[in-house]
Order: C-alpha cells, then structure tokens, then sequence
C-alpha cells in the first residue's frame, strides 16, 4: 500500500513538473501555419506567374492546333475514301496517320511537361522568396515554429495563420 502511494505521488508530481515546463504561457511557444497554396494564388507573384504559365499553355496549344487538325483530316480521309483506295495506298494512309498520330502525342506530352516545369520553377521561386519574409515575421511575431503542410493538422485555429500577413510583406517588394 505504501509503494502504491508512492508511486502515484512521484508519478503525479513528475505531470506536474511536465506540465509546467511545457506548458505555452503568455508569448511562448507560438506555431503559426504557412499556407503555401494560398500563397502562390493570390500574391502578386503567383499571379503574375499564374497569366505567365497560361500564356506558355496558349502559345503550346496553338503550336499544337494545325498538328490536331492535319492528323483529323487524315483520319477523315482515311475513313471516307478508305474502301475506295487500293489496298497499298489505304495502308500507306493509315501508316502515315499512325505516324503522325505518334508525332503528335509525343508533341502533345513535350509541350505538358515543359508547362509543368515552367510552372515548377516559378513557384520555386516564389516560396524562394517568400521564405525569408516568413522567418522574418516568425521573429518578429515570435513563432517558434511555422508549419506549411496543411496535412498534419487536424485542426487550425485561423489566429495561427500568418499567410495574408506574409503575402502583403511579398507583395511590397520590388
């Protein structure tokens, strides 16, 4: 009985000295919460990269467009002058056809991956950027920590949320 008491005294003081060594009190242990998405899409940066890769992505589709076009007119020609070729022709059609079907994917999957890339860089940049405003306001706010991935939490007290301050400092800069 006596080890019992014991015990539980130690154990019940060791939570109390835990819990008052780790306990956020007044202007301690601040976590803020980036939120990088946000970021991106609404400052001026991201904006501006966001006409920028719609510009590439227009610029690609025209590029991509006669292609499109020639390989349906061929595909047309092929199905309704098909029967009516010799059979050494309709093959040299549908092999001219499979060839720039080819042509065109490979086009097609080129000009993707080039958009995705550009798209790449310029938020590289912009979070390149960004990251000195952020440890500049998590000093200046005294934050101890500042997550940016929204997938480990469960829940966000928006008080935390320091990205409008962070995207208004980005914004300033010339």
């Amino acid at each position: 009985m006596r080890i019992g008491k014991t015990v539980f005294g130690w154990g019940f003081a060791a939570a109390i000295l835990l819990t008052a060594c780790f306990s956020p009190t007044e202007g301690e242990a601040k976590v803020g919460f980036l939120d990088v998405q946000k970021l991106v899409k609404e400052s001026k940066l991201g904006k501006q990269a966001t006409k920028d890769i719609e510009k590439l992505t227009q610029a690609r589709e025209k590029e991509i467009a006669p292609r499109l076009k020639e390989l349906n007119e061929l595909k047309n020609q092929v199905e309704s002058e098909g029967t009516k070729m010799s059979e050494t022709d309709r093959k040299a059609k549908v092999e001219e056809f499979q060839k720039l079907n080819k042509e065109y994917q490979r086009l097609v999957q080129d000009s993707k991956e080039e958009i995705a890339k550009q798209d790449r860089e310029r938020v590289a940049a912009i979070l390149k950027k960004a990251e000195g405003i952020l440890v500049k306001v998590a000093k200046r706010e005294k934050y101890l920590m500042i997550i940016k991935d929204p997938n480990v939490l469960s829940f966000l007290d928006p008080s935390v949320d320091i990205t409008a301050e962070v995207i208004k400092e980005l914004d300033a800069l010339k």
